[in-house]
């Protein structure tokens, strides 16, 4: 007993020194796993606030630029209240129509109203259709709006037509849409060299009324030919212009044209159509030297390739004449998962205009307390830290040090009596095991004896009448139904609202409005929301997107109407009295006419490179000759007269 003792003592000391350095141990776990959950906790808050932001701010993104650009064109053509609203509804309109961004649809109008004018959005039926046919038009061009407008303002710009009028300019816009669209698709050359060539030598193609079909029909002739964009402008400006010198040509091409048999007249004649006064040129196809001195050596390639292509430049007039290939390409286009997914997209930014028209006024205070709330939350976990680094982590770590520093010695002073203790804790664990033995058998028999085979049996009994009710269904439901039948016809509201309804046949009719009315609303509101999960369906992949009538805001011209065509008359029109005044001068008229001819300059300088003097005095003569012809001539134009 006296060996028990001294055994046992200084065990159950280094025992307590073990519960203590645990105790300190549990604590300082448990200090460190509140921290920890507390800071992730924080950073769950932080993210949670963060993604919260940052989903609002993708969801009002389009809303923000929509207004952006509302505001832009407010600026630019002083459109403000209902105007403003009703072109933005149609920018919103378009994109849900042909795809796109709503924000982009205003730029274009903005680009239109820039380059047109501001009275343009005087007519909102006529931007609409300028605005469609803009989109219609991009999607030709891969999308780009800006250039499918620059594309088509020019056209109008360059061949003169009446801005004043909205509705004119539309149907000019839809003519000019479908003639590049199919030109292109004929031809070498795409949209944006079209509209290249176009910007400059348009104005000289309409001066000499050259048609805006045929003014495309020969940019893709020479685009067959090798040039393209603002150099093949440029080429047909200078042939043009070479052209429309008609008789005050250079004396020697004059005579070198008569001789080949070429009416001089006819190449000027702007009642003809080009190809008629390419047809007049081709009999000097084959003079390289004739067609390189009337048009210079810079533009007789261009000239040779518009001679030559006189038959394809019929063909391409021929498929551009009342064509619907922009239209038709579009529709293509639409109609596929790009497309598709275009449209999906611009209704989901549509969306998105909505929530930000609705929450507009609220978002500055949502969003800066969604900041500051992050902040907060990302500031938390380092506060933290700095509150519970000493507190909770240094002081337990503090004494499970200076616990193991005493235990330490304790367990060196008893290591002796640890080896005489355990050979008597080797016997009382022996004795242990053989009660836990009895245990484990007394723990069967208990298991033995559980009322579980009781539960089985009874969840048996509930699967047995179940099976019951399900086999003699058909016999309960008649049973049930007639119960129910009886105490409806026999339920003493129902008897006296029938008596009533006898008494007072108006309040019945009234029951039955009200009922119908009733129905009614429920009917049309199922009918809405059908509607509307009609339009969402085929953008969440639950039915077909099919492509709308993307033609139906264009305004169009009749099959007899040609808004370039009536432009080029009216620019005829005006330039008749000038004609008539020449006439009169230079028929005399009733009484003596004295014209007075004043020469001033004929060339600031007069260089002339030779080594024979007499042949650089008779150049010089002769070019005397031809400015005074010149000047002459120009009296019966109603030109140079004083």
């Amino acid at each position: 007993m006296n060996l028990v003792d001294k055994a046992s003592g200084p065990m159950q000391t280094i025992l307590q020194k073990a519960e203590k350095m645990a105790g300190v141990f549990d604590k300082a776990k448990a200090g460190a796993k509140a921290l920890g959950v507390g800071l992730m906790l924080a950073n769950q808050a932080a993210q949670g606030i963060q993604t919260a932001a940052n989903t609002l701010n993708s969801a009002i993104e389009p809303g923000v630029k929509f207004q952006q650009s509302l505001a832009d064109l407010s600026a630019l053509t002083g459109q403000t209240g209902a105007g403003l609203v009703q072109l933005g509804q149609q920018g919103r309109e378009m994109s849900l129509l042909l795809g796109g961004s709503a924000a982009d649809n205003i730029e274009s109008y903005k680009g239109i109203l820039g380059e047109l004018g501001p009275q343009m959005a005087e007519n909102k039926a006529a931007m609409a259709s300028m605005g469609a046919a803009v989109g219609i038009l991009a999607k030709s061009m891969k999308g780009d709006s800006v250039g499918s407008m620059k594309a088509l303002t020019t056209s109008l710009q360059q061949f003169n037509i009446d801005l004043k009028n909205p509705v004119t300019a539309a149907k000019a816009m839809t003519t000019a849409m479908n003639v590049m669209a199919a030109g292109a698709n004929a031809g070498a050359a795409e949209v944006p060299d079209i509209a290249a060539a176009i910007k400059v030598a348009g104005v000289a193609a309409s001066g000499a009324r050259v048609s805006f079909i045929e003014t495309n029909a020969a940019i893709q002739v020479l685009a067959q030919g090798g040039l393209k964009g603002a150099e093949a402008g440029t080429a047909l400006r200078n042939v043009l212009g070479k052209l429309g010198e008609g008789r005050f040509l250079p004396k020697d091409v004059k005579e070198e044209l008569k001789a080949a048999g070429v009416d001089i007249n006819i190449l000027g004649d702007k009642s003809k159509s080009f190809a008629a006064r390419l047809t007049e040129l081709k009999k000097i196809q084959y003079d390289s030297a004739l067609v390189t001195k009337l048009f210079g050596t810079e533009n007789s390639n261009a000239a040779n390739i518009l001679l030559r292509g006189t038959v394809a430049l019929g063909e391409y007039k021929k498929a551009m004449t009342g064509s619907h290939a922009a239209t038709d390409a579009a529709r293509i286009i639409m109609d596929t998962h790009a497309g598709r997914m275009d449209r999906a997209k611009a209704l989901w930014e549509n969306l998105g205009i909505s929530v930000f028209q609705a929450t507009e006024p609220y978002l500055p205070f949502i969003q800066g307390s969604a900041k500051a709330a992050v902040m907060v939350s990302q500031m938390i976990p380092l506060l933290q830290l700095m509150g519970a680094g000493f507190m909770t982590v240094v002081p337990p770590i503090w004494r499970f040090v200076f616990a193991q520093t005493a235990s330490g010695l304790s367990v060196a002073k008893n290591a002796l009596l640890m080896v005489g203790s355990g050979l008597l804790g080797l016997v009382s664990f022996s004795g242990g095991l053989v009660g836990a033995t009895v245990a484990q058998w007394a723990l069967n028999a208990a298991m033995s004896a559980n009322p579980i085979g009781i539960i089985i049996l009874g969840l048996v009994a509930v699967a047995g009448a179940v099976a019951l009710i399900i086999s003699y269904w058909d016999t309960l439901k008649v049973w049930l139904l007639a119960i129910g039948k009886f105490f409806i016809e026999n339920n003493p509201f129902y008897l006296m609202v029938s008596q009533i309804f006898r008494l007072f046949p108006g309040i019945e009719k009234w029951f039955t409005g009200l009922w119908d009315r009733i129905t009614g609303f429920v009917k049309g509101l199922v009918g809405k929301f059908k509607g509307l999960w009609d339009t969402i369906a085929p953008y969440l992949g639950l039915g077909s997107m099919k492509v709308g009538a993307i033609d139906s805001k264009l305004m169009v011209a009749g099959p007899k109407e040609d808004p370039f065509e009536a432009a080029a008359k009216a620019q005829g029109v005006a330039a008749k009295p000038v004609k008539a005044k020449a006439e009169k001068v230079t028929s005399g008229g009733s009484k003596p006419t004295t014209v007075n001819i004043t020469i001033g300059k004929f060339q600031d300088s007069i260089n002339i490179n030779t080594t024979n003097l007499t042949e650089g005095t008779n150049d010089v003569v002769r070019m005397l000759e031809e400015a005074l012809e010149r000047v002459v001539n120009g009296v019966s134009q109603g030109v140079g007269i004083v």
